[in-house]
């Protein structure tokens, strides 16, 4: 009955998403038996033999450390607190983010958890991810001066951190079951489709607007890889709307009712984080300045940093 209560767990989408590594969940996206994630996060050892063939050796050579009602009591430790992590908020999106973009790995995180007090492990989580993730050291830039051709996987990690921030902040859960799905999409095209006579029609009646209003898009060429211009959106809307103008793509996302729009980026085409909530139909330099500072204040936020330190 135990070992059911585990696996059953661990056949939730969002709580086996949590503790398991993209590559993991690609290679092997529906496995039969989960419980295998505890036992080889236990006693697999570094040669690549698996957990069982590590317990079976134990039991037969006698170890007098190792009893099966031992090995199982470990077992039933490791999901316990498996299990805390994904029932607190603040470790859930931690942990989370640790063990889906690599951070740590889930043995890592298990020693520490064991050797800490919650709110010594939430600060150790949080310090780790500044240090490996965040600091600036010697010739690296810092992640403001990220962009999509140099920086891909890390920017989109450092939006998928923005969008956990904000959902830590609004009380809700980020959704590590969708984030495989998830590309970089650029708010303002990299290279605008001509607006058809019929989306013209479309845009003057949402936007109440002249059909010419809608070429008037501030671009600016040098900042178009920039994070102030990226955001997270699933392949089959973005494959959609990627070269389309700014009004569209906004009118578009703002009425998905089929593929999920990551918290972060709805806001952006809400202009939730723009002082100029007049030109709803136009992307400016404006409104990216306001983004990155918002994506600033949530990360300095979650992980406790003020202004000063972050920029250090």
């Amino acid at each position: 009955m135990q070992w059911d209560h585990i696996e059953h767990q661990l056949h939730e989408k969002d709580f086996w998403a949590f503790l398991t590594k993209q590559k993991k969940r690609l290679d092997d996206p529906d496995p039969a038996i989960r419980i295998d994630l505890i036992f080889d996060t236990l006693f697999a050892d570094k040669n690549g033999h698996n957990a069982f063939f590590q317990i079976q050796k134990k039991l037969k050579e006698g170890d007098k450390n190792k009893t099966v009602d031992e090995i199982w009591g470990e077992v039933q430790d490791a999901f316990n607190r498996f299990y805390e992590w994904y029932s607190h908020d603040e470790l859930f999106h931690l942990t989370g983010f640790h063990l889906t973009q690599e951070i740590s790995t889930i043995s890592k995180l298990l020693k520490e958890s064991k050797e800490n007090h919650r709110s010594a492990f939430i600060g150790n989580l949080k310090l780790e991810i500044i240090q490996k993730f965040l600091k600036k050291d010697k010739g690296l830039k810092p992640w403001q001066e990220w962009d999509y051709q140099e920086d891909y996987k890390n920017v989109k990690k450092l939006l998928i951190l923005f969008n956990i921030g904000l959902h830590q902040q609004n009380g809700t859960r980020f959704p590590f079951e969708l984030q495989d799905n998830w590309t970089l999409e650029h708010i303002h095209a990299q290279n605008q489709q001509d607006i058809s006579p019929e989306d013209k029609d479309k845009l003057s009646k949402f936007y109440q607007l002249e059909e010419g209003s809608f070429l008037q898009d501030e671009s600016k060429d040098d900042l178009i890889h920039t994070v102030g211009n990226l955001t997270l959106l699933s392949q089959s809307l973005n494959s959609g709307i990627g070269n389309k103008i700014f009004a569209l793509k906004r009118k578009t996302i703002l009425e998905s009712r089929d593929s999920y729009v990551p918290l972060g980026t709805y806001q952006v085409f809400s202009k939730a984080y723009s002082q100029n909530n007049i030109q709803m139909h136009i992307w400016t330099g404006d409104d990216q300045t306001a983004y990155i500072e918002r994506m600033d204040s949530t990360i300095c936020s979650l992980l406790n940093l003020n202004d000063t330190e972050h920029k250090k």
